[in-house]
């Protein structure tokens, strides 16, 4: 398994990251890791744990996710610590110190109905802060049609926090002082981008990126996929109302940098 990128990160790749808030990485990882995180979507759907969530579907699919169950699991944990994920981050966003947040198991598997909402991540997460990403790594050949996630290019820059949307339907995270997310489908104004990609392949998007995802519409096409999330340099800790509640107690104050032991530093 690689522990470095097996290319650089280009410079029209982190100009495309600053542009449009959402750049598709191939060639960085090699097969061992698919392997690994395979391994892991194994062992996550198959054992109900305390972070699982299976949405309802309303069809024949599924729709598993899983968070913060890195320290649990000895292959995400290498993954966090040893994989080219945090170099990849800190090259997209000019950090000199990369802090991993959270990672966040999400499956549909064929017939799954369940539309991923229009979000920005940030609404839901305590932390504030502009050097903020995610990595989707994707464990197999994934196209519109079986749920690959799609982006507005440029919404990292736009002023407006929209409300928090749960992907299971409740309320938890809504503010009603914030706006609903807009559909970007019914507008011409939006370009909306979505990637074929293969197993190993990366997408990185901005924490104020605007995306979402159809169901997994295919009969036989799986949908597995890792999103880690990563600070910089300015990202702080900030509970504010109606964002996610963190599975343990953080151990860092309101403000402070987001830099623990369940945040650990992986660069710098």
């Amino acid at each position: 398994m690689n522990t470095v990128p097996l290319r650089p990160v280009t410079a029209d790749e982190i100009a495309t990251y600053e542009v449009d808030g959402v750049v598709c990485l191939r060639g960085l990882f090699d097969a061992d890791w698919v392997a690994r995180l395979r391994g892991v979507v194994d062992r996550s759907m198959s054992a109900h744990g305390s972070q699982t969530r299976e949405y309802d579907t309303g069809g024949e699919g599924r729709f598993h996710a899983n968070m913060f169950a890195w320290r649990d699991d000895v292959d995400l944990e290498a993954f966090v610590l040893q994989s080219p994920a945090a170099v990849i981050a800190g090259a997209l966003m000019g950090a000199s110190t990369v802090s991993f947040f959270f990672d966040h198991l999400l499956v549909k598997e064929p017939g799954t109905v369940n539309p991923t909402p229009w979000h920005q991540d940030l609404p839901y997460w305590p932390v504030l802060g502009d050097q903020i990403c995610s990595l989707w790594f994707a464990m197999d050949s994934v196209t519109e049609a079986s749920g690959g996630v799609r982006y507005v290019a440029g919404s990292h820059r736009w002023p407006t926090w929209f409300r928090a949307q749960s992907f299971d339907g409740s309320s938890k995270y809504s503010l009603e002082s914030m706006p609903p997310a807009p559909d970007p489908d019914g507008s011409d104004e939006h370009r909306v981008v979505c990637f074929d990609i293969e197993p190993g392949d990366v997408v990185a998007h901005h924490v104020m990126t605007l995306h979402g995802a159809r169901g997994n519409a295919t009969t036989s096409a799986r949908r597995r996929g890792l999103s880690t999330r990563w600070c910089g340099d300015d990202a702080v800790y900030d509970p504010r109302p109606a964002t996610m509640v963190l599975p343990f107690e953080p151990g860092i104050a309101a403000g402070a940098p987001m830099r623990g032991d369940y945040f650990p530093v992986v660069i710098g």
